[in-house]
């Protein structure tokens, strides 16, 4: 029974009840998380029949950021990872064509996967599958002049700016780029991610 000391309302808080909140907390995490993905798809339906005007893909990397945020807050790492590498793949968008709509609708069918599973995949898995997402090249050279490598480089810097100019010359040279900016965030994104380079 929840004791009242004044204005304030303390609560015991046991074992069974710590588990019992988890389990809530990760429910709610899943409820909100399949609503955010029907949203992202629809966006996607109405980018392929309207175009990218407007702002239908600044809301889907506003969906991402979000799922991003809140799956690793409530221990879905790997709706986090697929959702980092969402957003920072529509924030390096400059034109929309079918091989965007195509990957932006790859990225959602992976993350509605991650969210139809029993059991979260461990790291080894988490790696495998944000490895195997699309990626895109920066268009600075030819694409004569690069062969595109399934190399993955962890990018660590608190700077944002430096980040995204990094980011994309990397890319520009046919790597893959995850970008992070708090180094915490980075080892436990090394570690997940396993990349070939930090």
């Amino acid at each position: 029974m929840p004791k009242i000391a004044g204005n304030v309302q303390t609560v015991k808080v046991t074992g069974a009840n710590i588990e019992e909140l988890t389990q809530k907390a990760e429910l709610e995490f899943h409820d909100e998380a399949t609503t955010r993905l029907a949203e992202m798809n629809r966006l996607l339906d109405e980018v392929a029949s309207n175009g990218a005007d407007g702002d239908n893909v600044p809301a889907l990397a506003e969906h991402a950021h979000n799922l991003r945020i809140t799956g690793g807050s409530f221990g879905f790492p790997a709706v986090a990872m697929v959702a980092q590498r969402l957003q920072g793949y529509l924030n390096d968008v400059t034109d929309w064509t079918e091989k965007t709509q195509r990957d932006a609708q790859a990225f959602c069918d992976t993350l509605g996967t991650l969210l139809e599973r029993q059991a979260q995949p461990d790291d080894d898995e988490i790696a495998q599958i944000v490895r195997g997402l699309p990626s895109h090249v920066s268009r600075s050279f030819s694409p004569g002049d690069i062969e595109i490598k399934n190399v993955e480089i962890l990018l660590v810097t608190p700077a944002r700016a430096v980040a995204k100019i990094l980011s994309k010359q990397i890319m520009a040279c046919g790597f893959r780029v995850n970008s992070v900016h708090d180094p915490i965030e980075g080892l436990t994104t090394a570690l997940r991610l396993r990349p070939d380079m930090v």
